[in-house]
């Protein structure tokens, strides 16, 4: 078969290239029409090169993960399809605009992205039911279909239950998109507490209905640093007439602390109890459509643990900072927030500690060995 990357009209038999949808570092989207049902279809692929093994790994990973879920919330899959050199994710098209664009043109108003909001927290309680967490919530894999609603795409950094020993972690390498990382996923790698969804749902509603992101940072590595130990701006400096449960509501979703994050449904629960007149009107972002606030395609903008590929740093814009004088709940009512960083479990402490015991008596032992073999 030809050099996918050079040439991405080639599909399987049965399938009839019909444009290209997305490229990212090892594969691309197409939209094809599968000939036999006479339908369109979404084709992820990626490369079967030694190089390419962890994505090739993950992608048969997403089938797996949306074969077990039948929901009008989760983009269904059809096929995977197994080839010379690449393998092929058929999956439904969905004809309609992501939330990125929808984000990015502010087409929609505050009563309506309040609604995409219900039914993206329906669809992560489903997921959540199954012991799925999605890892990387954020507007480009969240599709506004104009019958179904809210649907939840791009399931590649899932991770199901029982795949928790079968693939391999990497110590250090974060996982997901550093705008809507929670603060564990850059300190624990590897987890994949449902909880971690909570915290991008959180930091997604903040920047839907307040039009700026939780921290004034413009670095992929302040953000995670902010995420992981800074505290973000109350919602009340970017709107005032907010009423404070509401920004309460957000705050206890960024809370650094899984244990005390609020949940999507009830965080919505809080924000829909807002007239709808205290919320901003916000603006299309400068540059219009095409000057997202991250990179769009997860492979490109995202890093797997179970393999060596790290972040590519994502071009951020700075959230417009709090005017002067405006006074943070935080300072009243420190409690919403938790604490200023994020810890480990003791678990992974305990964890920490067997390792670095077990290297000190290794080197204890080698130096004994050497002692007698210098004798």
């Amino acid at each position: 078969m030809a050099d996918l990357t050079i040439h991405p009209g080639v599909l399987p038999p049965g399938y009839e290239f019909r444009g290209l949808l997305g490229t990212g570092s090892t594969g691309w989207v197409a939209l094809a029409r599968q000939t036999a049902l006479n339908r369109d279809v979404a084709v992820k692929t990626v490369l079967t090169g030694d190089s390419a093994g962890s994505a090739v790994r993950r992608l048969e990973r997403e089938g797996r993960v949306l074969a077990g879920l039948n929901d009008p919330g989760i983009v269904r899959v059809h096929q995977l399809l197994p080839a010379r050199s690449a393998v092929f994710l058929v999956m439904e098209f969905l004809d309609g605009q992501s939330l990125q664009t929808a984000t990015d043109t502010r087409t929609h108003t505050a009563e309506e992205l309040l609604i995409v909001l219900a039914e993206l927290a329906r669809v992560l309680s489903v997921v959540h039911s199954r012991g799925i967490a999605h890892r990387d919530i954020k507007p480009a894999n969240v599709m506004l279909h104009p019958q179904r609603g809210a649907v939840l795409v791009d399931f590649g950094l899932a991770r199901l239950p029982p795949a928790r020993a079968s693939f391999r972690t990497n110590v250090g390498t974060p996982t997901g998109t550093p705008l809507y990382m929670a603060p564990e996923q850059i300190v624990q790698p590897g987890i994949d507490d449902p909880r971690i969804d909570y915290y991008a749902f959180g930091v997604l509603a903040y920047h839907l209905l307040l039009g700026s992101y939780p921290y004034p940072i413009s670095t992929v590595a302040g953000i995670l640093e902010s995420h992981r130990v800074g505290r973000p701006i109350d919602p009340r400096q970017v709107c005032e007439r907010l009423p404070a449960v509401a920004a309460r509501g957000m705050l206890q979703a960024l809370d650094k602390d899984p244990a005390r994050r609020l949940a999507p449904a009830d965080l919505v629960r809080r924000l829909r109890a807002v007239p709808l007149d205290a919320w901003p009107r916000l603006q299309p972002t400068a540059g219009g459509a095409g000057s997202p606030p991250v990179v769009h395609d997860a492979a490109s903008a995202t890093a797997d643990d179970d393999d060596d590929e790290q972040a590519t740093p994502a071009l951020v814009r700075p959230s417009p900072r709090a005017p002067a004088g405006a006074t943070s709940i935080a300072e009243h009512d420190p409690s919403w927030v938790g604490s200023s960083v994020y810890r480990p479990h003791r678990q992974s402490s305990r964890r920490l500690l067997t390792i670095l015991v077990a290297c000190a008596i290794g080197l204890l032992a080698g130096l004994a060995v050497a002692a007698l073999l210098l004798r």
